[in-house]
This record gives structure tokens, sequence and C-alpha cells, in this order.
């Protein structure tokens, strides 16, 4: 079980071997004790995967082979409650420059180099659905700014406000975790 604290490295992709590939163990850092994700847990987990195609057969005049929607792998992505905000804020906090100075390092990297990315800001659940998705957006263009001041281009970064929806925390009330930036490869 994982505490606000934690980050939870994330990828939900099918037949990929890996530390941070979904279906095994998490790479958790603890902020408390001062560990940050380094570039190369945001390579492991933003870098795309191959697709593992398989073949179906029917019997009798049905026989024909095909690849499964369930083959193509779902688009890497990293939650991370580390980018934190201060509430009612998209003022990044000093520890979000620095889990952001090792996203710049990993989107520079060769295999992340010619990606898109999205970046997805939310909020927790305290305020009107509007004002959240409103600040959902600053916080992720607040990401995207600094990201852009570390020389990754701001071609390569999309953005978009969530607001409260798609909470890590299930909580009415304010909650550090849910103020967080998800960063998703869109690919080439």
């Amino acid at each position: 079980m994982t505490t606000r604290f934690d980050i939870i490295l994330i990828t939900a992709l099918i037949g990929t071997a890996g530390p941070l590939v979904g279906g095994s163990t998490p790479a958790v850092a603890d902020e408390a004790s001062g560990a940050i994700p380094t570039a190369d847990d945001f390579i492991r987990a933003l870098s795309p995967q191959p697709v593992v195609k398989t073949r179906g057969i029917r019997m009798r005049e049905e026989a024909v082979a095909e690849t499964r929607e369930a083959d193509r792998p779902e688009p890497a992505y990293v939650d991370v409650p580390m980018i934190t905000f201060e509430y009612n804020s998209a003022e990044l906090t000093p520890s979000a420059r620095a889990v952001l100075d090792q996203l710049a390092i990993a989107l520079q990297s060769e295999r992340l180099a010619d990606g898109q990315f999205l970046i997805e800001g939310h909020t927790d659940a305290v305020g009107s659905d509007d004002y959240n998705r409103a600040l959902s957006e600053e916080r992720a263009r607040a990401a995207r700014e600094y990201l852009a001041s570390k020389q990754i281009g701001e071609v390569r970064l999309e953005t978009v406000g969530m607001g409260e929806d798609d909470l890590l925390e299930d909580t009415d009330g304010p909650s550090e975790i849910n103020r967080r930036v998800r960063v998703v490869n869109l690919g080439q």
C-alpha cells in the first residue's frame, strides 16, 4: 500500500518485461526520505513498448488470422504525485521542480527524444468542476513551461486539465496526492 507521499511509476502494457511494466512491482520513491525518481526511472516508464501480435484461428469456414485489439499496448504513462502544487495554486513547489528536472533529462534521452507527450494536470475534489478543470489546466501548463525552460520543445508537449476526474485517492476533501501531473507518451 502506498502513502500519499509515494510516487508510483506505472505502465500498462501487454507482453513486455521490465521493472516498471504493469503486472510487476512498481518502483516507488518516498518523498519523505528525499528520494525522487531518476531520469532512468522516467525513461523506463515512458518508453514505448513493442506490439505483441498473436494469431487466432477459427475452425471450419471461419478460419482467419487476426491481430486482436488486446494485443495493442496502451500508451506508456507515469503518474507523478511528487510534482506537487500548493492548495488552490498552479505554482510548482521546489520538490516538483527537482522531479521535473529528472523528467527533462529523460525527455532528452535517445529513447524519448522523438516522442510527443501529453501532460495532464489534476486537482483534488475540493471546489466546483469548472474551477478544478481550469486550475488543472494551469498546472499542466506550469509543468510544460518548466520543461520548456529546460530545453524541451513545447511543440512536443500537449496539455490538458483533468480537474477532479481520475482521483488517485478517493476523497471529497483536500488531497495532496490528487494535486498532481500525469505524463503520457503519445508516440511520434
